[in-house]
């Protein structure tokens, strides 16, 4: 009698230790890997503080506002907006016009021209399920941004928008 009841707990404890593992192995497959930010010769450009000067369409026309037709509706183009990049590979974004602040990891591509961002999010479900936002190795959930650079000097920036049909002007201020 004594030596079934052995057998039991030994059999329990070893069930829960292998759902323990299999948990954690799972929960750990579904985390993104964040690369780990370099500062180079290619990304220094963008340290600093940036200020948004316009937005203009493909033929260099100032644009005002946007129409986004996925529900979003319409957005201001002229919005005054400050970014600043790190060379710690973070970076923060704030908009007057919205009230809107984000903060993040950022990186750039020097093979495909693109500036990335990991936007900083809180856990949503509805983001999660749709894939819309990941969640990464530091524990932190990220929404990714990316933008083609189409010019980048010491004191202007710009980037491609609204599925590269607009380009956004940065002037450099810091």
């Amino acid at each position: 009698m004594e030596s079934m009841r052995i057998r039991i707990r030994f059999i329990t404890l070893v069930s829960i230790l292998l759902w323990i593992i299999i948990f954690a192995c799972s929960s750990k497959m579904n985390l993104q890997k964040l690369e780990i930010f370099k500062l180079n010769q290619y990304n220094n450009d963008f340290i600093g503080t940036w200020r948004f000067e316009k937005t203009i369409d493909i033929n260099g026309n100032k644009v005002d506002t946007i129409w986004h037709g996925n529900g979003w509706g319409w957005e201001l183009a002229t919005a005054d907006s400050i970014i600043m990049f790190s060379k710690d590979g973070t970076y923060s974004f704030y908009s007057n016009i919205f009230q809107k602040h984000e903060n993040g990891k950022w990186d750039y591509n020097q093979e495909t021209k693109t500036i990335k961002r990991l936007i900083e999010m809180d856990s949503v479900d509805y983001f999660i399920k749709k894939k819309i936002i990941l969640r990464y190795d530091d524990g932190k959930y990220y929404f990714k941004f990316e933008n083609k650079v189409i010019s980048i000097t010491s004191d202007k920036l710009e980037i491609s928008y609204y599925a590269d049909q607009l380009i956004q002007i940065y002037k450099k201020i810091k």
